[in-house]
């Protein structure tokens, strides 16, 4: 099959969709397409950090949660030391550098580790790890994606205030 027969379809079905009906301001409350801008989307503060939510549990299925978290420099945690029974959390750090510790058990022993995360550095946290991190750098950012979906509501349930980007 040539790839303009194959294409051929699809340009008509495309026609029929303006690029505003993909963009969007915060992330959907369904499964769907979607782009959401650069600093947009629903966002939250809490202390000093804003988390801004790419993609919500609703958004995905319930598949994951994207975030960015962007904070300054602390000497305090980021969060208490904690666990997550049913969820996996990733970090990539985007800008800066933060501390990641992790705690893991098994039926014989337990075992502590610590990273400091830079720019292109990604951190895995599988679920029944406790973990916290530390912003180190005045103006750090890390992406965020913790799966299963649906994570946002404990955010926006803590949260001091909603952000606003403009």
């Amino acid at each position: 099959m040539k790839i303009s027969t194959f294409l051929l379809p699809l340009s008509a079905s495309v026609a029929s969709f303006t690029s505003a009906s993909l963009v969007v301001d915060t992330a959907p409350d369904e499964l769907r397409a979607y782009v959401l801008p650069k600093n947009h989307g629903e966002a939250v503060k809490i202390g000093d950090q804003v988390y801004r939510f790419s993609v919500t549990g609703p958004s995905s299925g319930n598949a994951f949660t994207l975030l960015q978290t962007s904070a300054p420099e602390s000497s305090s945690l980021g969060v208490l030391p904690h666990i997550h029974k049913t969820h996996y959390e990733n970090f990539y750090c985007t800008r800066g550098r933060f501390q990641l510790w992790a705690e893991t058990y098994n039926s014989t022993s337990s075992e502590q580790q610590t990273r400091v995360l830079t720019q292109g550095d990604y951190g895995a946290v599988p679920h029944n790890t406790y973990h916290t991190f530390q912003v180190l750098d005045p103006d750090t950012q890390m992406t965020g994606v913790i799966q299963p979906g649906g994570f946002e509501v404990l955010f926006v349930a803590l949260r001091d205030s909603y952000f606003n980007s403009s």
